[in-house]
């Protein structure tokens, strides 16, 4: 029934889909063979008849007025919504779950439906409308959601050629596009950034698809709300998480890389902080962050594209946010680790702008008394260091307390005896800071550090190995893009490093290998 593209056929295809929807809290997909690839079919605006159908018609059919409203009511609230940044992250919630409390009474769902579509509507969108949300709402499921990545081929051929037709018609479409193109993009995006094998998988068939990134492009670069570009920046991010190609060919889609640093930026007519609205700003900042990892071409594409706009310097800035210091932190890391030549060829005023980052940065390592906090202001010091290996030296020589900093750092790593999910990473940076500051200045770091007992922590941070420090990367709290040094190696090349008595190689002599 659901497949059928005979004309007159309409109502056969409603009443199922009104049907499956009724269901969709009890079904096991994997009861039912062949079920995804048959509710995919709703997706094939090609294969719709491109007729109108009432709403008076769409109206016998419950189930699927359940499902119209429920998109109209998850729209409205996405675009209502403005929480702080990534609070309440909306790639992490479930897609379409929408309790029967806000599937509204009978009168309220009509009179909704006739105001957003008015009188008709198209079955090329309806059908496809219908066969999304269906998905969205089986997806609810984890044994279902892993049924349809099993399918994941077919499934996001039918999506992406869904979002392509949708964003590429030449009438505006209104509302009903938006919705159309938010619920793609939202089962996207929540399949993408779904954990371990299920969604490695599903983002490498995603990768895999000639025409993912140019619709993605030109929904960044055309005329649809930022509204929807959100959901963009989430699917670019999950993407660049997986392989180095998946990174290169995103980089090199012409719009993507200049338009996710507006938004970061919070240039053009994207004024997210008036709007107290920093959820696009920070899916922005995200996908830069994850595009630089490894990727010099990339972070040369950044820095082309902000020559005058002082791009260092705004990072700097937004250390001083509670909101942006992570993101911000993590793209200036990779800024520095994968271009530090170039980055001080393209922008002249790099080295000044690092070196006035220095105080702040060290200022946060030796007050700082949230982790998560402490975990991106050591992220970047020994990459700073990289790049301007003079000017730290001199601010750990002559503008440091060598004593307390050591004492800091030591008395930080003893405090994590063992890794937290809330700052895996916190560990690692800490030792790779140590690792920074004996090479730069092994008189007097090495002596104090061997006074105040690093050989100890350290031994007690490879004493206790986990999961957890083997990723850089993590989506909801698991990791998917492993280091590339294990823990347990970087805590020795410490070790050596304190306990050397030759001289020690500076930083500008020899490449940061623990990047």
């Amino acid at each position: 029934m659901l497949g059928s593209t005979i004309a007159g056929d309409s109502d056969i295809r409603l009443f199922a889909a009104s049907v499956i929807t009724e269901l969709t809290g009890s079904i096991k997909i994997s009861e039912f063979p062949g079920m995804v690839r048959l509710i995919s079919l709703l997706l094939d605006y090609k294969n719709q008849q491109d007729s109108l159908l009432t709403t008076g018609k769409i109206f016998e059919f419950p189930g699927v007025v359940k499902l119209i409203y429920s998109l109209h009511v998850l729209d409205a609230k996405n675009r209502q919504d403005s929480q702080p940044p990534r609070k309440k992250k909306k790639k992490d919630s479930q897609p379409n779950c929408i309790s029967e409390r806000n599937e509204g009474n009978v009168d309220r769902r009509h009179h909704s439906i006739r105001t957003v579509f008015g009188s008709t509507l198209s079955q090329q969108i309806l059908f496809p409308l219908l066969g999304m949300s269906i998905l969205q709402r089986l997806s609810c499921d984890p044994d279902n959601c892993k049924e349809i990545i099993e399918g994941a081929t077919y499934v996001t051929t039918k999506t992406i050629g869904l979002i392509r037709y949708v964003t590429n018609q030449e009438n505006n479409g209104g509302q009903i596009k938006k919705i159309v193109i938010r619920s793609s993009l939202n089962f996207v995006r929540w399949h993408a950034s779904n954990t371990g094998k299920i969604g490695a998988r599903f983002r490498r068939e995603l990768s895999e698809n000639p025409f993912l990134l140019n619709s993605l492009g030109h929904i960044l670069d055309g005329d649809c709300q930022p509204e929807l570009w959100e959901p963009v920046m989430d699917i670019i991010a999950a993407m660049a998480l997986d392989h180095e190609a998946a990174r290169q060919e995103i980089g090199s889609t012409q719009s993507i890389i200049p338009k996710l640093i507006c938004a970061f930026l919070s240039q053009d007519d994207v004024n997210t902080r008036e709007n107290n609205d920093h959820t696009l700003q920070m899916a922005a900042g995200e996908a830069l962050a994850n595009l630089t990892i490894k990727n010099t071409d990339n972070c040369w594409a950044i820095l082309l594209a902000e020559q005058g706009h002082n791009l260092i310097n705004k990072l700097i800035e937004m250390l001083d946010d509670e909101f942006y210091i992570c993101v911000a932190a993590n793209l200036l890391h990779n800024l520095c680790a994968n271009s530090r030549d170039k980055l001080v060829d393209i922008d002249l005023g790099a080295s000044m702008q690092l070196e006035s980052a220095l105080p702040k940065v060290m200022q946060i390592i030796m007050t700082s008394k949230e982790s998560k906090k402490l975990e991106a202001a050591l992220c970047i010091t020994s990459r700073i260091g990289y790049v301007i290996p003079k000017c730290f030296r001199k601010v750990l020589i002559s503008e440091t307390d060598a004593a307390a900093l050591v004492e800091t750092l030591v008395d930080t790593l003893n405090s994590n005896r063992e890794p937290c999910p809330a700052y895996p990473r916190i560990r690692r940076v800490l030792v790779e800071a140590v690792i920074s500051i004996v090479r730069l200045c092994p008189v007097p770091y090495r002596t104090i550090f061997r006074e105040k007992k690093a050989k100890d922590a350290l031994d007690m941070v490879k004493g206790t190995p986990s999961r957890l420090e083997k990723y850089r990367v993590f989506i909801n709290g698991k990791g998917v893009l492993p280091e590339s040094l294990p823990m347990g190696s970087l805590v020795d090349k410490a070790k050596r490093l304190i306990h050397r008595t030759t001289p020690t190689p500076t930083m500008s002599a020899e490449q940061g290998d623990h990047a």
